[in-house]
């Protein structure tokens, strides 16, 4: 054990880059093998479902100008998706089939590339403090509590972040050598981290803004004629496509125009409230003093984040995951601008022992966050019955049923592996009716073989009704969430917690329309 201790000390004073980027890997690595299943809708049916479907040569989505009923130019870039895309095609070249096995490389890919994070923050830190406070934001973005499940995860929110943190850092750098070429590599990664986020066009704005208000015109041009330059290569699908540039970036700024009143809002100060809680107070308010202090010196980072903060905030359509990109940077120039003030306070000279268990309090809750995170399947029930269902092999189709709720629940077809469409009876009084619709809606289709019960409320109701429908139906697996699910609906019903039930339809024929 001395050994062992000796080890580490070694190599946290000597290589801390390299000692911080294989802690970040190793948790990386655990969430990449128990971090299965998908978050929400964005990060698995605007990704995997597109790409999977695009790989087995269906389109999902209806997404592509070639396919009948084609919904056009979509309002999110392809940039991302196309990546996943021709990693899919490339797993499928070399005979791997298995959806779970492609989710595990593809999140062990994801583990790989979000190391960058860790990387940038470090060389931020180092830039702006020195080895001590840059070994520790290494360390935090390590192991800050829901950075390594979120980076394994398809989100486009995180996807960006290596690019941007990227971005900041060749800018600093720029400004400390005066030379052009970290500002070329800084317009690369900026125009790359916009291709994959479309909003992040305003972090790369203001950093541009700050640029040429420091006078910096020449850098500063070049910084944003690179940028926009790459940002152009990341849409030129869109030609193809489309035959026109920025096709779907005009939709998405049409989309967001106009549909921005159909999402969730909450009051202007609600991102306030969420960073404040996503960095774990009360240490969060020493992360967010130490951002703004000192201000002039934090100018660089202070602009594009409050730029990104303040339209976000004004905006009406308020998501969390939506301020994710400028958390690392908060994390990465607070915890420096804290360390700062902390080292020159009386105060906090005379009180060491606050200081220290504020800390110690903050490592005790993001250790146990990290634990849960880390380890969590979500989505677990849908994610394995598609699973099982592919596994059977015998699946025709099948019928979705959530007649007991208004929420919205869509399966995962592409852990089935299997595009035809199925059969979806949302909240009815009268599912035959629903089934003799959607058999109407959907000619051609093979009749459904196995029916999915979501959730157990007002079980005897709908088996009875798809046993009287089917003339009999025969329990074969329930799928149950994983913890994560269950806690987050114990907390608040409202989130679903979505136990699978699968039957098997004994008469798998749809019946007609009378």
């Amino acid at each position: 054990m001395p050994v062992f201790v000796a080890f580490i000390r070694k190599h946290w004073n000597e290589h801390p880059l390299m000692f911080v980027l294989t802690i970040g890997l190793m948790v990386r690595l655990l969430a990449m093998w128990f971090a299965r299943g998908y978050l929400m809708v964005d990060d698995h049916f605007l990704v995997m479902e597109a790409a999977g479907s695009w790989a087995d040569g269906f389109d999902y989505n209806k997404w592509l100008p070639w396919t009948e009923n084609s919904v056009g130019p979509v309002n999110l870039s392809f940039f991302y998706v196309g990546i996943i895309w021709l990693v899919l095609e490339a797993l499928q070249a070399v005979g791997i089939q298995n959806p779970d096995t492609q989710m595990l490389i593809i999140r062990g890919l994801h583990a790989v590339y979000s190391l960058g994070i860790i990387y940038y923050g470090f060389r931020i830190a180092h830039l702006l403090a020195g080895k001590k406070e840059a070994r520790m934001v290494g360390l935090m973005l390590a192991l800050f509590a829901f950075l390594p499940n979120f980076s394994v995860r398809q989100l486009v929110e995180m996807t960006c972040l290596p690019p941007l943190m990227g971005m900041f850092y060749f800018l600093m750098k720029g400004d400390e050598t005066r030379r052009w070429t970290p500002f070329l590599f800084a317009g690369i990664l900026a125009g790359i981290a916009v291709g994959i986020r479309y909003q992040v066009v305003l972090i790369v704005a203001g950093s541009g803004a700050v640029a040429l208000f420091s006078k910096n015109w020449s850098r500063a041009i070049l910084y944003g004629v690179v940028a926009g330059a790459v940002f152009f290569l990341t849409q030129i699908s869109d030609l193809f496509l489309w035959h026109k540039p920025f096709a779907q970036l005009w939709e998405y700024i049409a989309y967001n125009s106009t549909e921005y009143g159909n999402y969730p809002n909450s009051p202007w100060y609600n991102y306030v409230l969420t960073l404040a809680g996503f960095l774990v107070p009360p240490v969060s308010l020493l992360f967010l003093f130490g951002f703004f202090k000192p201000f002039k010196k934090h100018l660089p980072f202070i602009v594009p984040v409050l730029l990104f903060l303040v339209f976000h905030s004004i905006y009406p359509n308020k998501q969390e995951r939506f301020i994710l990109p400028i958390i690392p940077i908060i994390i990465s120039v607070g915890y420096v601008g804290w360390m700062r003030w902390y080292n020159k306070s009386l105060f906090w000279h005379k009180a060491k022992w606050l200081h220290t268990s504020l800390w110690v309090l903050f490592w005790s809750i993001n250790v146990m966050a990290l634990s849960v995170f880390t380890f969590s399947y979500t989505k677990k029930s849908l994610v394995e019955s598609m699973l099982w269902l592919r596994e059977r092999g015998d699946c025709t189709n099948f019928i979705w049923e959530y007649s007991h709720t208004d929420h919205v629940s869509i399966p995962p077809r592409y852990y089935l592996d299997q595009w035809n469409n199925n059969f979806n009876q949302p909240n009815s009084i009268d599912p035959i009716k629903v089934y003799k619709r959607q058999e109407r809606n959907l000619p051609g289709y093979p009749p459904a073989n196995y029916i999915l019960f979501i959730e157990n409320e007002d079980m005897h109701r709908r088996v009875y009704q798809a046993n009287e429908l089917y003339s009999g139906i025969t329990f074969e697996k329930h799928c149950e969430p994983g913890f994560l699910d269950r806690w987050l609906h114990l907390l608040n019903p409202i989130n679903p917690s979505e136990d699978v039930y699968i039957y098997r339809i004994n008469n798998p024929v749809v019946p007609s329309a009378e």
